[in-house]
């Protein structure tokens, strides 16, 4: 019984061994000339290096996006935070207003002394939130890293793309040499499955998750004047083609800027209730402006609601419209000077944080 058992395995293992069929020298000595060309098997498939290049730069690119919904949730709860000190702020300057209208209707000196006492506190109270450099740095700092962290992963992506195109490439000029299909076809000789010229199974895999990744990516080249050292723009207010404006990008305003002009035509006029800022000039000079809140600005297919603006003065009528980072930081952005466009993007992560509401509004 057991020598049969012998013959059987015997003879299983043999039908096996025929049906694999050994790798003859000439096998051998195709795939060596093959790597030496650049391939290297990998399966049924001799295939690029590039390929686990590209798996690499996705697995990284997957992690940056995880990155990038953390510190974009981080800035929303700092935007919100600074919001919030606005608001407050803005309803010290209401109450303080009030106060000091009442102020004349005193019925004795204590209670007047208690109003002014209350208005003082307003002030000091106002000029505190308003001077303190810990929110100021606080929200410059998330939306650098909100900003760091977008560039990143575009970045990669566009890396990504950049090295799907060149190993399809190099694939093409494989496929046109003879030299490289003639070696394939000297190693498939007494093979029982043929081996093909990539990509791989895994490659294609990863160059349609790089399609889904990208289809998270919105981007656009927008056009641009100059006009002495400033770029400008044309901004689309409140979804109306024709509230079309120009504006300088200054990527150095951490605010949007407008003329008092402008914010009449398009619907911000500020009014005495309009909280003050005060204004730092390029000649070094302070101006008080008004802070308002666009319902919509629009540059090219980037939009973004409820926009911090400050008015300038009426007594400014050739202040510059500035495009500020109120309106900037929410994507990312870079300026070709020489083509003279603006190169914008937004990412939307997955799972990301949507937008709360808000209560905040132009006064």
């Amino acid at each position: 019984m057991r020598l049969a058992q012998f013959f059987h395995w015997t003879s299983v293992i043999a039908i096996c061994v025929a049906f694999v069929g050994p790798v003859s020298a000439d096998s051998k000595s195709a795939e060596a000339a093959l790597k030496e060309q650049g391939l290297k098997r990998n399966g049924a498939n001799f295939c690029v290096p590039e390929e686990q290049q590209l798996a690499k730069i996705l697995k990284d690119a997957r992690a940056m996006q995880k990155d990038l919904l953390v510190v974009e949730r981080e800035l929303l709860e700092v935007e919100e935070h600074a919001a919030n000190a606005k608001q407050y702020v803005q309803e010290c300057f209401q109450r303080r207003a009030a106060l000091t209208r009442q102020l004349t209707n005193a019925r004795n000196v204590k209670e007047h002394n208690q109003m002014v006492a209350a208005i003082n506190e307003l002030e000091a109270e106002i000029v505190r939130l308003e001077n303190g450099e810990e929110m100021k740095k606080a929200v410059d700092n998330a939306r650098a890293a909100a900003a760091g962290e977008r560039e990143k992963y575009v970045q990669a992506l566009l890396d990504a793309r950049s090295l799907v195109g060149k190993t399809e490439a190099q694939y093409k000029l494989f496929a046109d040499d003879s030299d490289v299909t003639a070696l394939i076809a000297e190693f498939n000789e007494g093979q029982a499955k043929e081996a093909t010229l990539g990509p791989s199974r895994g490659f294609l895999a990863s160059v349609k998750a790089l399609a889904k990744l990208e289809e998270k990516v919105l981007s656009e080249e927008i056009p641009l004047r100059r006009e002495g050292g400033l770029f400008f723009v044309p901004v689309v207010f409140n979804g109306e083609a024709s509230d079309t404006h120009e504006m300088a990008i200054d990527t150095g305003a951490s605010i949007v800027c407008l003329p008092y002009s402008l914010a009449k035509a398009v619907g911000l006029e500020p009014n005495e209730d309009s909280e003050v800022m005060q204004m730092s000039m390029a000649d070094g000079s302070i101006v008080p402006g008004r802070r308002v809140f666009a319902k919509e600005m629009r540059v090219g297919k980037f939009k973004v609601e409820n926009v911090e603006c400050v008015v300038m003065p009426a007594e400014l009528p050739n202040a510059a419209p500035l495009l500020g980072q109120t309106f900037l930081d929410k994507f990312g952005y870079k300026i070709d000077s020489d083509q003279q466009k603006l190169v914008m993007s937004k990412v939307e992560a997955e799972g990301a944080p949507g937008k709360r509401p808000t209560k905040r509004e132009n006064r």
